[in-house]
């Protein structure tokens, strides 16, 4: 199943010719996030005005997309002795993609590990993907406050950040 995103940005007001400039990179941005972190979804829109920046998110699927992915290790010469036992090299290239010495799969004279991660739920990801967005804007000039690293264009008053009819707690 799929649900819709919004993320709602209340600031003081913007100049009318950065809006653009923002709405794309809001876009870009979530586009960016969303793929890096295999959650899909359908469409992106961004709406604007010198008070408000929103983003729209339709078909945002509930959970990440299972990755698989195969790791090349040390040669084969290297993971085993000449009984074809595993050495240190393999056990320890085991240990560290988080499967059984056993699961090694041996191909073109290498060391080959298949390691599937199972996707986590959007909802505990969401907070960190808004914030990151919010984050990662530029522009032309920005201001910052007291001795905190964040800068915006001007002060944010507020945010509204819902999964469906579901509210997305974070801070900033």
């Amino acid at each position: 199943m799929s649900k819709d995103l919004l993320l709602e940005i209340g600031t003081e007001e913007i100049p009318a010719h950065y809006m653009p400039s923002i709405l794309s990179q809001v876009r870009d941005l979530a586009g960016k996030s969303f793929g890096e972190s295999h959650i899909a979804y359908e469409s992106i829109r961004t709406l604007g005005t010198p008070r408000r920046i929103a983003l729209i998110m339709k078909g945002v699927a509930e959970k990440q997309a299972d990755v698989s992915a195969k790791h090349k290790g040390p040669s084969v010469k290297i993971a085993y002795d000449a009984d074809g036992n595993p050495t240190k090299a393999a056990m320890g290239f085991a240990r560290g993609q988080k499967i059984d010495v056993k699961d090694l799969v041996v191909e073109d004279g290498y060391v080959y590990a298949n390691v599937t991660s199972v996707g986590a739920d959007t909802a505990g990801l969401l907070p960190d993907l808004m914030k990151g967005i919010v984050t990662g804007l530029n522009f032309p000039k920005s201001m910052h406050w007291g001795s905190l690293d964040f800068h915006f264009v001007h002060p944010i008053r507020w945010f509204v950040a819902l999964f469906d009819k579901d509210v997305i707690p974070f801070e900033l």
